[in-house]
Order: structure tokens, then sequence, then C-alpha cells
């Protein structure tokens, strides 16, 4: 259960409601993460921003799983022959699109911990489990 309760669709404004309709509409309910980010209108037309901007992404580079994983640890700490390996891959813009989606996807996991958002099904399928460490019963 959440720690703070989202903003439900009478106490919605005008723009979180068109706002909720979109992401119904895409993915037939809206979240609690993103009824929680509702409290904060600027905060959900930036997150709005986001998801259209990472639509076209699909497929994961080795060299980008990679990155991903830099990125999200903290503190980060980017070696320069990743980099290297980054440039010869991507052009600028392309590195900082990849980097802030990373960023991105690192803030949503970090703000649904804080508000004990729990997982809702959405990757059902859509993920690459890891695999199983040594020793591990795999449980």
């Amino acid at each position: 259960m959440a720690r703070m309760e989202g903003i439900d669709d009478r106490r919605a404004s005008l723009f979180t409601r068109s706002f909720y309709a979109v992401v119904r509409r895409k993915i037939g309910r809206v979240p609690e993460p993103v009824r929680i980010s509702a409290h904060q209108g600027r905060l959900l037309a930036a997150l709005g921003g986001m998801e259209m901007a990472q639509e076209g992404m699909c497929s994961v580079d080795p060299v980008v799983k990679a990155l991903a994983g830099i990125k999200t640890a903290t503190p980060v700490e980017l070696p320069d022959d990743l980099f290297s390996a980054m440039r010869r891959h991507f052009d600028e813009r392309q590195l900082v699109e990849l980097t802030a989606a990373i960023a991105w996807e690192n803030y949503r996991a970090r703000f649904d911990h804080a508000f004990g958002c729990e997982a809702e099904g959405f990757s059902e399928g859509a993920f690459c489990p890891l695999p199983a460490r040594a020793g591990s019963s795999g449980q």
C-alpha cells in the first residue's frame, strides 16, 4: 500500500483528467505513481513529456545495458573506456537522450520506492530475468 494517496479523478484538475485519459487509452488504467505525481502538475507534465520521448526506444544494446547499470549506481562513475564505446555507437544527441532515459527510469524506481508503490503488472513477460547466482536455490 502506498504511503500517500494519489489524486483521484474527482479531485483532478482539467489538465490532470486529460492526462489520465491519455494514460487510460494507452495502458488501460492510471498507475498509482502517476496519481501520486499529480500532486505536482509540472512534474506530471514532465512525466508525460519524458514518456513520449521514450516511445521510440525498443531494443537494448549490451553497451546500453552497461551504461544503465553504471548510471543507476550510487555514486555514478562512468569509466572512460565505456564512454568511448558509447561514442562509437551513438552521436551526442543520442547519448543525451539515452542518459536522460536511464536517469528517468532510476528516478521512477526511487520515486515508487519512497512512496511504497508496488508493482502493478505492467512488465508481465516484458523483461529479462537475471540468471540465478552460483550457489543460489533460484528462489
